[in-house]
């Protein structure tokens, strides 16, 4: 299962600097270092995948940092990850990824889960265990 970190470090070159010159600018780290911050990876991943599902990632990531305070987030870029998953209307887990069929519809692309349901095996109406009805 790869993580939206490892996500993030796969990107090609030029479209994690894109992303991490808007994380920059949103987030108000003026400095531009040499190469993208390696703390943004998964924010650049989130970032494509939102972008790749039709939304305006600066725009979404506006969103998502100015929704609520961050100061008390233990790891401000998973809260913001989540953030922009839920805004987004990404999957929970990228892997298994939902395409839209028609609006409102969803169809996931991933693995199905063969779902089985057993019967319930039969109880005599006078089963010893089972209590009797209320009057």
């Amino acid at each position: 299962m790869r993580t939206m970190l490892e996500a993030g470090r796969a990107l090609p070159a030029a479209e994690r600097r894109r992303h991490d010159t808007t994380i920059r600018t949103v987030l108000g780290d003026t400095d531009a270092p040499k190469s993208p911050a390696r703390e943004h990876d998964a924010l650049a991943a989130v970032l494509t995948e939102a972008e790749k599902a039709g939304h305006d990632p600066k725009a979404l990531l506006e969103k998502a940092v100015d929704r609520r305070e961050l100061e008390t987030a233990r790891n401000t870029t998973d809260v913001i990850v989540w953030r922009i998953r839920r805004l987004a209307d990404l999957p929970a887990h990228p892997e298994h990824p939902l395409t839209r069929t028609a609006p409102g519809n969803q169809t996931r692309t991933g693995p199905a889960r063969a779902r089985t349901v057993q019967p319930a095996p039969a109880q005599s109406a006078t089963d010893p265990h089972r209590p009797a009805p209320r009057r």
